[in-house]
């Protein structure tokens, strides 16, 4: 995504091919001369697996749950280059590296790990090392593994701060219901301990619409409507003390 100071956004992707040489040049015209480029990735793919190029945070393979899974991820300070290799018997390695203008060698933010997939069975492992001077140091891991059967998936994570979280989710008569158990430390701002939380969602003509509480029975509700390439939404989080509106535009 693209924003000018006259606040004209770009969303999309240009492919540029050819096999014979010619004069055609390709040139950017930008209403300001200060461009800003947010959350954009460029990614290559081969046999040898994907080379991808972003400007934004990295998670690894682990999803997080309630709370957990979530400490061996990249808080992006400068270009975060990811390489994932194509495994045998369906794993499929990665390492990444924040290159970050003014960090040092030793300052790098490095994370590995890799994920494999057995059909229904899936297992996921993230490991942030100390520094690429010091390759068997670790400063945090994460460990995630998930189930799908029908229309029942479970998942469940791990992390090195000892939190742990579990979910399940499960499509009932038109209706996607989902539940998370987990108990988190306290980080800032954030409440420690036991929490649970519980949602129903359904979709129909266009229009979707989403419920839940948590584990003090605050409520959470969704509604969104999709046209076509315009998609209208609306929420409100009653733990958050807020809500949203607006609308994505998509071609």
């Amino acid at each position: 995504m693209m924003a000018s100071s006259d606040t004209k956004m770009v969303v999309g992707a240009a492919c540029l091919s050819g096999v014979d040489a010619s004069d055609t040049a390709f040139y950017m015209d930008n209403a300001s001369k200060v461009m800003t480029v947010s959350n954009a990735s460029i990614y290559i793919d081969g046999g040898f697996g994907r080379l991808t190029l972003q400007s934004g945070d990295y998670s690894g393979g682990v999803g997080a749950i309630a709370g957990a899974g979530d400490q061996a991820d990249i808080d992006a300070d400068g270009l975060v280059v990811v390489a994932q290799g194509l495994g045998i018997l369906g794993a499929n390695p990665y390492l990444a590296v924040d290159l970050a203008a003014a960090d040092t060698l030793g300052d790098l933010e490095v994370v590995t790990g890799g994920t494999i997939d057995l059909g229904g069975l899936s297992a996921a492992i993230d490991v942030a090392l100390d520094n690429p001077d010091d390759v068997f140091g670790i400063s945090s891991w994460d460990l995630g593994a998930s189930y799908a059967v029908g229309d029942l998936s479970l998942a469940a994570a791990t992390d090195s701060s000892s939190d742990w979280g579990l979910s399940a989710s499960m499509a009932i008569a038109g209706f996607a219901v989902n539940t998370t158990f987990g108990s988190s430390s306290a980080d800032d701002h954030e409440k420690a301990g036991i929490t649970y939380s519980v949602s129903l969602s359904t979709a129909l003509n266009g229009f979707g619409l989403a419920i839940g509480f948590d584990q003090d029975l605050q409520p959470a509700v969704g509604l969104d409507y999709d046209l076509g390439g315009l998609s209208l939404y609306a929420g409100y989080d009653a733990a958050d003390e807020g809500g949203e509106i607006g609308a994505t535009l998509s071609f």
